[in-house]
């Protein structure tokens, strides 16, 4: 099939759910989703732009549904996968893309407070641990499950004075080799994605030109990273094309991180 057809994945009929799914990357995948054909679940902690999301997914002609979503609470969770399960009957896919970021600042390691590095760790690690287990049963009961933890290309480049996040994200690539060990019986994949200096919004605002053009000077594409680039990479892996993929990291940033 060519990528014209909705089904070049072969995942028409399948259910996602995109935490994280209202701004950036994470709405990038929902997007991008659906256009294959997939019922999307967009959860996100602001809960009017996972609804907007919805509603442009559907104005597109696609299915979706938003709702609020903290990963850092289990009971939020578990509300959101059921209120997904009721309108689309299971979840047949996991993006595992929510994350604090955008509220730390720049912090040497022996400066950041305890609470803060606790609440990251708590909200990356076992934010995305709720999500699989909030999931994985409707995976394991249809034999047929696709699960995709966004990481970060900062654990690749030990990128400084963000410990607590770069410690966070490293974890998830542990995460996914050893559930792919576990889910791999019941047709599960697990991977990971390691997006590259991605500049939106604040990401944009906060980083010095000269910080930006050292990044672009590294990458072996010397062009700025968008959403989709991402978003196009996790749809693949959510495919029916990469069913024999799984415990792997994929990095999307243009070569940045070649040599890591």
């Amino acid at each position: 099939m060519t990528s014209s057809s909705p089904d070049f994945l072969g995942v028409t009929g399948r259910t996602a759910l995109v935490t994280g799914g209202a701004r950036n990357i994470g709405r990038a995948c929902a997007l991008r989703l659906a256009a294959a054909g997939v019922r999307v679940v967009v959860g996100d902690l602001l809960a009017d732009e996972a609804e907007q999301t919805a509603r442009d997914i559907e104005a597109a002609g696609g299915k979706a549904l938003g709702c609020v979503l903290d990963i850092a609470d289990r009971a939020s969770v578990e509300a959101c996968v059921a209120k997904g399960r009721e309108r689309f009957g299971r979840i047949d896919m996991l993006v595992n893309n929510a994350a604090l970021f955008s509220a730390l600042g720049y912090q040497d390691f022996d400066k950041i407070p305890f609470e803060e590095w606790d609440r990251v760790i708590h909200t990356n690690i076992t934010g995305s641990f709720h999500c699989i287990r909030a999931v994985s049963p409707d995976m394991k009961a249809g034999r047929w499950g696709r699960i995709v933890n966004v990481s970060s290309g900062t654990y690749r480049m030990g990128r400084p004075h963000f410990l607590h996040y770069v410690t966070s994200k490293a974890s998830l690539a542990g995460m996914s080799r050893s559930l792919a060990r576990e889910l791999g019986q019941f047709g599960v994949t697990v991977n990971t994605v390691l997006p590259g200096v991605v500049l939106h919004g604040l990401q944009s605002s906060r980083l010095p030109d000269s910080y930006k053009q050292m990044i672009l000077n590294m990458q072996c594409i010397a062009e700025p990273l968008d959403c989709d680039a991402i978003a196009n990479a996790v749809a693949f892996l959510c495919s029916e094309a990469a069913r024999f993929i799984t415990g792997q990291e994929l990095a999307i940033d243009g070569g940045l991180t070649h040599g890591g």
